[in-house]
């Protein structure tokens, strides 16, 4: 069996290392970085795979808008029809697994630390808001239960459940725990699940016809000190770093501008830290 190592490049640079220490196996192992909404990235890391995939995902697909899960859950079905496999995820129920954790672990308590939990949350990310249909709503759970499973049916693939208690491993955590919230939580595991998903043979899936992939290109420019720039093809977390380079370059070269921007700046009164 062999594990690849599928994230964005700058995970993947960071992450890489810390792996390799922990294995003695390093030549079944193998790091690419790529963008999970962009399907070439993905399958030409895949290209010398043989054999089916085992895709795990976790605390990944809250991160997207309904729009950018739809083509993830695209892509990860195209990888199964290529290669055959399954794809596991407990992302579905990521916010039921919050909220009956703290309850287990905080009891009466619980609604008072989710609330700070989540504030915590929101001042440390820029994402707005984490949820899609594949999301379910602990408000709602059999209502939003059945639109994830619709949602994963249209791309023509099915969900069968396990639940975490089956597989929970012995946790580090459990010796800052009592023993009652120890069993608490592993009952609350009962009602969260992970998702195996795979093809449905008896179902087509949705139209997701996908365009015909541009390569990516951009042209700038400083002009009447404003920089502009003109993009073709696809701007992800993928090339979005040569847009940022080309800035900074741009920046640089464009001295005469920014002195004059610090020049104002520190005329309104506001204190200019030097340019890193």
């Amino acid at each position: 069996m062999r594990f690849i190592g599928l994230d964005l490049p700058i995970v993947v640079q960071e992450i890489e290392p810390i792996i390799r220490s922990l294995t003695t196996s390093s030549d079944e192992i193998s790091f690419h970085g790529i963008d999970a909404t962009n399907y070439e990235s993905i399958r030409t890391a895949l290209q010398n795979v043989t054999g089916p995939l085992c895709i795990t995902t976790e605390g990944m697909m809250m991160y997207f808008d309904a729009h950018e899960a739809d083509t993830v859950v695209s892509n990860i079905r195209a990888m199964l029809e290529q290669h055959g496999g399954l794809w596991i995820t407990p992302d579905p129920e990521f916010i039921l697994q919050f909220f009956y954790s703290f309850r287990s672990i905080f009891g009466k308590d619980s609604p008072a630390k989710l609330a700070a939990s989540k504030e915590t949350a929101q001042q440390q990310s820029d994402v707005a808001s984490l949820s899609n249909p594949l999301i379910i709503n602990p408000d709602d759970i059999i209502r939003s239960s059945k639109t994830a499973e619709d949602f994963i049916n249209s791309h023509g693939m099915k969900v069968k459940k396990k639940t975490l208690a089956e597989h929970i491993p012995n946790l580090s955590i459990y010796r800052q725990l009592t023993q009652e919230q120890i069993k608490n939580f592993k009952t609350a595991m009962n009602d969260c699940h992970y998702w195996i998903i795979t093809l449905d043979e008896q179902r087509q899936p949705a139209d997701h016809t996908e365009q015909q992939a541009t390569p990516f290109e951009m042209n700038y420019a400083m002009e009447n000190n404003m920089f502009k720039v003109s993009i073709g093809g696809r701007l992800d977390s993928l090339t979005a770093p040569q847009l940022l380079t080309a800035w900074e370059k741009i920046k640089t070269n464009s001295m005469p501008v920014g002195a004059e921007m610090e020049k104002l700046f520190i005329q309104k009164g506001f204190t200019v830290p030097p340019l890193r």
